[in-house]
Parts: structure tokens; C-alpha cells; sequence
């Protein structure tokens, strides 16, 4: 499990460029260098926008479970 700052977030770097595009960005990115193909993503309040734009933007790869 991991649990990711976001960007301006916890002990994250600051950055001028805080739109949500570059934090799912991030979120990809992070998984590509940790060599992540698949992850059940959770998230709350910022979290869970995060992780609903990736899964529109990853849809072919994506099972969404509402709950």
C-alpha cells in the first residue's frame, strides 16, 4: 500500500502548477516509477477526484466499484 502527498499536499514540494490534470499526472507518473501496472486506488476529498479522473482517463483499464 501507499499513500501519496499530492501536490501543496503533506510534506510535498510546492508547486505553482496545482490544477487536478497535474496531480493525476503525478498519480501516473508515480506508478510508472514504481513499476505499478494495476492499483486499486482510494481517496477522500481531493483524493477521490484523483482517483476518479485517472479511471476516466485510464477507462479501458479501469473496474469502478461503487460503494
Amino acid at each position: 500500500a501507499y499513500a501519496l502527498d499530492a501536490r501543496n499536499h503533506g510534506r510535498s514540494e510546492r508547486s505553482e502548477e496545482f490544477h487536478i490534470r497535474y496531480l493525476v499526472k503525478d498519480l501516473f507518473c508515480f506508478m510508472e516509477d514504481m513499476n505499478i501496472p494495476k492499483a486499486v486506488l482510494v481517496g477522500h476529498s481531493m483524493g477521490g477526484q484523483i482517483a476518479y479522473k485517472a479511471a476516466l482517463i485510464a477507462v479501458r483499464n479501469t473496474f469502478l466499484f461503487p460503494i
